[in-house]
């Protein structure tokens, strides 16, 4: 209660101001962002989160693991459920997301965003432990 987060509070400003409808991912992407690093829960995109090494930085996919923190190496189509594949130009747009402190600028294509903004989505519903009441409405087309 004693801790404001004006900086998610700011970013909830700006995607309020920036939603002219609810198709526009890049301010939904980047309020998502907001909430994981405010509320310390910030995606490691750097290193397998669960070995430490190093990713291939050529992969085609990787693997994210939302109870983990981020990304590991690609698990392959039989991997554990709690690791979803990405593709790298989904990671790609997180890495210029956390690159440019929440900026929207050159983020990535359309699909590339809206897919991010699925994962981020996803993953925040499995650190609150419930679907978010958002989820549905914002990417009715499925998961």
């Amino acid at each position: 209660d004693e801790d404001p987060h004006t900086g998610l509070w700011d970013a909830l400003d700006t995607a309020l101001r920036d939603l002219p409808d609810r198709a526009n991912f890049d301010a939904i992407l980047r309020l998502q962002w907001a909430l994981l690093v405010e509320t310390g829960y910030r995606p490691r995109l750097d290193a397998d989160v669960i070995t430490g090494d190093p990713l291939d930085a050529s992969a085609e996919t990787y693997g994210f693991s939302a109870s983990g923190g981020g990304l590991v190496h690609d698990p392959g189509r039989h991997g554990p459920d709690h690791i979803w594949r990405v593709r790298a130009d989904t990671v790609e747009v997180l890495r210029r997301l956390d690159d440019a402190g929440g900026s929207s600028a050159g983020l990535g294509d359309i699909d590339s965003v809206e897919r991010a903004s699925r994962l981020l989505a996803t993953a925040l519903t499995e650190i609150l432990s419930r679907d978010l009441p958002s989820r549905e409405a914002l990417y009715q087309s499925g998961e």
